[in-house]
């Protein structure tokens, strides 16, 4: 069997062989040889069976996506504007190289990593300049965040913001399922001072089965917090397809979390950050001044319209032990 040598190799087969065959210790030998001590302890641990240089080829799998698998991509994220992890876990098991990386290098590559990319240009300026309508208090957007993994463990942040007051109420859960949604309005309701008469979600499928093609794309009022919603007389909508910036006040409520908690601190478990994001919300609601309620803090606006005076904010906020 003929020798084989990288073009570049420092060794040849007979200096390994006498690598392999010396007595010295690895710091003399790698003197004698002119080579590093990781070189002598490489062929020594090879012995004189595998003298040869390996394959520099690489051995990594491809996970290039066919055009079919790339255009089926973007089809699904049209239809559904779910985020990078639910498209993710709905299509593995039908594209088995697909990964989030190259998932989200589809996405960008067809503009889609983004909704409002979607959206006309004219357009999207037109709804931007768009005020939100003055509602009274019980107009509750919610949203949720992906909280970073710490120790291997995943959790999300459920955020809900009256449009009126800007109070805000959040709870950490171990999953974004459906009935974790439908707990999250439930608690959401025994928490804020006022009757929540709308709800507005996106339309993620722990909120609405509207894209179920079982449903004809309309929602089928069985999901369970279209249940939720009616049981308490709420009306529930949807941000329309492509316009995200309609949820736009949880979104920044969502930034205003990364800005101030995830990204300055590093936690090293998830009771600090539960009960940092906790301190953060109490501070949010108690103290930071709002522009848009006459320069008040969410809980002294209520006061201020007569909505606190049978509300006790610190009660409600603690009462529950696995809260945050």
């Amino acid at each position: 069997m003929g020798s084989k040598l990288h073009p570049n190799a420092r060794t040849t087969i007979k200096i390994r062989k006498e690598i392999c065959l010396s007595t010295q210790g690895t710091k003399k030998a790698a003197i004698k040889f002119n080579v590093h001590e990781n070189t002598i302890r490489k062929w020594r641990k090879r012995g004189l069976e595998s003298l040869n240089d390996r394959s520099h080829a690489t051995t990594v799998k491809s996970y290039t996506l066919t055009e079919f698998e790339q255009n089926l991509i973007a089809e699904i994220k049209k239809i559904t504007l779910f985020g990078i992890d639910d498209i993710l876990q709905i299509l593995k098991p039908f594209i088995p190289t697909l990964n989030r990386d190259n998932l989200y290098k589809t996405l960008k590559q067809k503009g889609l990593n983004r909704n409002e990319l979607f959206l006309p240009q004219v357009e999207l300026e037109e709804k931007v300049k768009k005020k939100f309508k003055d509602y009274d208090p019980g107009y509750i957007h919610i949203d949720i965040k992906f909280l970073p993994k710490i120790n291997k463990e995943k959790k999300y942040l459920f955020v809900a913001i009256d449009r009126k007051t800007r109070l805000v109420f959040v709870k950490i859960y171990a999953d974004k399922t459906a009935k974790s949604a439908e707990n999250f309005l439930e608690k959401a309701i025994e928490f804020f001072p006022f009757k929540i008469t709308i709800l507005l979600t996106d339309n993620g499928k722990e909120f609405t089965d509207k894209f179920r093609k079982s449903t004809n794309y309309k929602p089928s009022g069985n999901h369970l917090l279209d249940k939720k919603c009616t049981e308490n007389d709420i009306d529930h909508r949807l941000t329309k397809p492509y316009t995200p910036q309609t949820n736009g006040m949880v979104e920044r409520m969502n930034r205003r979390v990364v800005d101030n908690v995830l990204t300055p601190i590093k936690f090293n478990n998830y009771q600090e950050l539960e009960s940092t994001i906790k301190k953060y919300i109490d501070s949010y609601n108690l103290f930071i001044k709002q522009k848009n309620i006459d320069y008040l803090a969410p809980v002294e606006f209520l006061k201020s319209i007569n909505l606190y005076s049978e509300w006790n904010y610190t009660k409600l906020y603690n009462q529950e032990q696995d809260y945050i």
